[in-house]
């Protein structure tokens, strides 16, 4: 597996948690390939940051607008580094060339 910088981390959890009803922490643990302490951590400073939510009745985590409105940002800027050649790439997930 390549290195993956935070923002490529960061991206992978918002894009996993953002289902219309919200994932679980493990299936985003699992969708974003990251270890349940380091879950832990991103979960913490993404609530911080307010682009993912909690809903403690259905125990799921959701993107929020703020959320989406990055992961826009990270995939904008995914192709501005493909193009001109930048250092960590910034990809969106869903929009990975092979």
């Amino acid at each position: 597996m390549k290195y993956r910088c935070r923002t490529d981390i960061i991206g992978l959890i918002l894009n996993a948690a953002n289902a219309i009803d919200g994932e679980s922490r493990s299936h985003i643990m699992y969708k974003s390939l990251v270890n349940y302490n380091q879950l832990k951590d991103y979960l913490i400073f993404l609530q911080q940051q307010e682009l993912i939510e909690y809903d403690r009745s259905a125990r799921t985590y959701r993107t929020t607008v703020k959320g989406r409105d990055f992961l826009e940002l990270q995939r904008d800027m995914g192709e501005m580094a493909r193009l001109y050649g930048g250092g960590c790439e910034l990809s969106h997930p869903s929009r990975q060339q092979a």
